[in-house]
């Protein structure tokens, strides 16, 4: 299997010290995470990001959104693909530290790039997308299928997405519409962006 197990900071995001940069798309703000963290955040329970919009065929990406109405730390969580028998393959997640997500705002992960180097990338999508990402080595399986998985700081499942085998066209993508609520269909790729 394919395995998609890095995550991208775009839209709408923070460090932990409260800074951020502009990007020339739509005034978006980025930045990376820093290291690995599995430490519980306490007060009342967040939403967790949602799976947005996952690309299988062509560009290898997935898209984790924010449906809450505030900002979100998503330091802690992590992004994962399965197993051969099923199971979250918490051995090549990638935990986001010191980072949230504005309210309606994306995380992008670039995948299947064999020459992927950590940190921040400015090689991303051809076509559309943000100006930044992050580069994974591997993808997301479409022929045979595969489950992509978003994990708390205790390594639970807050929300997953099953890409059927054989299921999505080369040049489109499975996204939520109505954007971050909806259930999902095939449609034009917006990476980084809402859907329609």
């Amino acid at each position: 299997l394919k395995r998609l197990v890095v995550l991208v900071m775009v839209a709408g995001c923070t460090d932990g010290s409260g800074g951020s940069s502009s990007s020339s798309s739509g005034g978006v703000a980025q930045s990376s995470s820093g290291a690995a963290s599995s430490a519980a955040t306490s007060g009342p329970p967040r939403t967790p990001p949602v799976i947005n919009e996952v690309s299988a065929r062509g560009e290898d990406w997935i898209e984790l959104s924010n449906p809450g109405a505030g900002a979100l730390d998503v330091g802690g969580l992590a992004l994962a693909d399965r197993t051969a028998d099923g199971g979250v393959k918490l051995a090549e997640a990638v935990r986001s530290g010191g980072t949230s997500i504005a309210a309606g705002g994306h995380l992008l992960v670039v995948a299947d790039n064999n020459a992927a180097m950590p940190g921040v990338q400015t090689v991303c999508l051809p076509d559309a997308g943000p100006p930044t990402c992050f580069h994974a080595r591997f993808g997301v399986t479409a022929g045979e299928g595969d489950t992509l998985f978003v994990v708390d700081g205790n390594d639970q499942v807050l929300s997953q997405f099953d890409v059927a085998p054989n299921a999505q066209a080369d040049g489109g993508s499975w996204c939520r519409s109505p954007n971050l609520t909806g259930s999902f269909q095939l449609c034009t790729p917006t990476p980084g962006a809402d859907n329609p």
